[in-house]
């Protein structure tokens, strides 16, 4: 049996980010943005019911599915689904899906905790001071930028799109994507989606010249999700000061800003963890 998969368009979005929001589930890795934008790059294609959803991954199997979204019986029925297409991958598992799957469908999964994916969470006030002794290295990298330089920002607005993705190309030239995953097609859909996704974002400028951008959107009432931050140089400090900029333009209901994985990428974790979480939204892997 096959399950039929459509591509996630923006009419979705209510019906989406409604589903999420009934079930609790406050993870970048559901929320409507996230998977409009990356339904390129990671072969993303949504099963949407009215009381729940699953999403397909072809990046990470042929028959690769997000766990689904939605109250445990909605979710436990399109389980049942899924498993009748055959071997099933079940990615991006919070850890209250790993305990539903294991109490619905005992000994039917083995699951694997995938650091990888693991989210991390960290307090609004704390990135947007930097104070304690936690922060030193983030301060150190900040007065670096600083040092002999006058550094700026503004928030992006429709006229600022051509320098956002011309950063975006000049920081893939240098490589800077890794090994994991190209972003190009979520960055193109950022761009081209700005308002319909609610997305915010800043331009850093190093001695009037405009070098790093750093953008996001909401996930949650309280919680924005920084999904975009690159730099054209390697200048000390830069990434700090952008994302300080972006976190101090945003509304004060936002007090949890979620970093999304890292996607096994040792840069970008150390980078992350360098920033502090106060917490890692870890995720787990089922295979049937």
């Amino acid at each position: 049996m096959t399950m039929e998969t459509y591509p996630i368009t923006l009419d979705m979005k209510a019906h989406v980010d409604g589903i999420r929001r009934a079930a609790g589930h406050r993870a970048s890795s559901h929320a409507f943005a996230s998977l409009f934008l990356w339904q390129k790059d990671m072969g993303l294609s949504i099963l949407l019911r009215e009381d729940a959803f699953a999403v397909r991954c072809r990046w990470r199997g042929d028959n690769a599915w997000f766990f689904p979204c939605g109250r445990e019986e909605a979710v436990s029925r399109l389980l049942e689904e899924l498993l009748g297409t055959g071997p099933l991958t079940l990615c991006y598992m919070r850890q209250e899906d790993a305990a539903l799957l294991n109490r619905r469908f005992p000994g039917r999964f083995s699951v694997l905790e995938r650091p990888e994916d693991h989210e991390y969470l960290y307090d609004r006030e704390g990135q947007e001071s930097l104070a304690g002794g936690r922060f030193v290295r983030l301060r150190n990298d900040l007065h670096a930028a600083h040092r002999g330089r006058t550094l700026t920002w503004k928030s992006i607005g429709p006229g600022d799109f051509p320098l956002l993705w011309d950063i975006y190309t000049a920081w893939n030239r240098e490589g800077g994507h890794g090994p994991a995953l190209t972003d190009g097609g979520a960055v193109r859909l950022l761009v081209d989606n700005w308002q319909a996704l609610d997305a915010t974002g800043v331009l850093a400028f190093v001695d009037g010249v405009p070098l790093a951008a750093a953008a996001g959107y909401p996930i949650g009432e309280d919680v924005f999700d920084i999904s975009f931050c690159k730099a054209k140089n390697r200048l000390r400090g830069l990434p700090v000061y952008t994302r300080q900029a972006l976190i101090g333009s945003l509304d004060r209901c936002f007090t949890l800003i979620n970093a999304e994985e890292d996607l096994g990428s040792e840069g970008l974790r150390l980078m992350k963890s360098i920033m502090r979480p106060i917490e890692m939204l870890k995720m787990y892997e089922g295979r049937s």
